[in-house]
């Protein structure tokens, strides 16, 4: 959510600072930069479409670009070229600078040609650009491109080896071939598979590095991010725990049951103000207990010092469940304290 949220945000203002002269694969190509530049573990992960058009060198020239975007000849080319133009901008951010992008968007503002922006901000033809960008992509990538046959037949056995439930064989061959696409956390990732097989071989520990590599890398399950948070917890991580849940806010935030459990590690964190939001979550998504949401809520904002905005809290609940004794125990002790 947060990823496609900035997404969409820069074009917003990239379209309307340029009075949409912007060619389309600098709009898009900003704004798949701004996802990783916010948050590196944002963003798309490299798929195997882009990682063969690489190999078999499919990129398009940066004057041409904007054809994968609006005349792709095949239904691929549109996902590398979203990848193609997030890469340019990342790469011209980190040899010409920032400042080099927004002088480019104001150039494209005034209906400059991609070409013709390309000679007056880099100083280099677009041919010279395509040459160094074209290097610079395959040294970035040459790992994963080298392997990748490796990568999909070590996967395509493991598969096999999962249909027998033959786990201590899945953990060898996915230890062997795991470092060969990292970027891979999409549906029947690797990570999710060796947690699985060292959960069944009992290596618990095992099996929570792991997941937590699926995490710092981008990987967005949020069934599988919750059962990391429940495994840290189980193992005294709690802290460690909350911050798994408050990724999971970035990636999708409908969940009540990730924001009631976040509301109570930072309540029990002494993160007041981290819990009140939490639980005001819970409030607003309809829970299927409202008094507790409504108590649990009450409670963070009596931890920050907020007596009275919790006692309309406790009213809301004790309306929705007159015999709940924790908010009846709670209203208590903050009229008590008032006298």
């Amino acid at each position: 959510w947060a990823s496609t949220l900035w997404h969409e945000m820069s074009h917003v203002f990239t379209l309307t600072g340029t009075g949409s002269r912007v060619p389309r694969w600098f709009t898009e190509g900003l704004a798949v930069h701004e996802e990783t530049a916010v948050n590196r573990e944002w963003g798309d992960r490299i798929s195997p479409m882009v990682l063969k058009a690489i190999k078999d060198k499919k990129l398009l020239p940066v004057t041409e670009l904007d054809r994968g975007f609006v005349h792709p000849t095949e239904a691929a080319q549109v996902i590398v070229s979203y990848f193609q133009g997030g890469r340019i901008c990342d790469y011209i951010n980190e040899k010409w600078g920032w400042d080099t992008l927004l002088a480019m968007l104001h150039d494209f503002g005034a209906g400059e040609e991609t070409a013709a922006v390309i000679r007056k901000e880099l100083k280099i033809e677009p041919e010279e650009f395509d040459k160094r960008f074209f290097a610079f992509v395959e040294a970035d990538t040459k790992k994963q491109v080298d392997h990748f046959e490796q990568y999909s037949g070590g996967m395509k056995l493991i598969s096999e080896l999962a249909k027998t439930k033959a786990y201590d064989a899945i953990i060898k061959e996915g230890e062997k071939i795991q470092d060969w696409y990292p970027d891979y956390v999409e549906d029947n990732n690797l990570y999710e598979i060796l947690a699985k097989a060292y959960l069944e071989t009992n290596n618990k520990p095992a099996a929570m590095a792991e997941l937590e590599r699926y995490v710092k890398i981008g990987g967005r399950n949020p069934e599988t991010i919750k059962k990391l948070a429940k495994m840290l917890v189980e193992a005294g991580r709690k802290k460690d725990a909350a911050d798994v849940l408050a990724r999971l806010n970035y990636i999708y935030p409908l969940d009540n049951e990730a924001h009631q459990l976040l509301g109570s590690f930072w309540l029990e964190q002494g993160n007041a103000s981290g819990a009140m939001r939490e639980f005001r979550a819970v409030v607003a998504h309809n829970p299927i207990d409202p008094a507790e949401a409504h108590y649990d809520l009450a409670r963070a904002l009596n931890s920050n010092h907020q007596p009275d905005q919790a006692k309309d809290e406790l009213f809301t609940a004790l309306e929705a469940a007159p015999g709940y004794r924790p908010a009846q125990r709670l209203l208590l002790e903050l009229t008590a304290d008032k006298k």
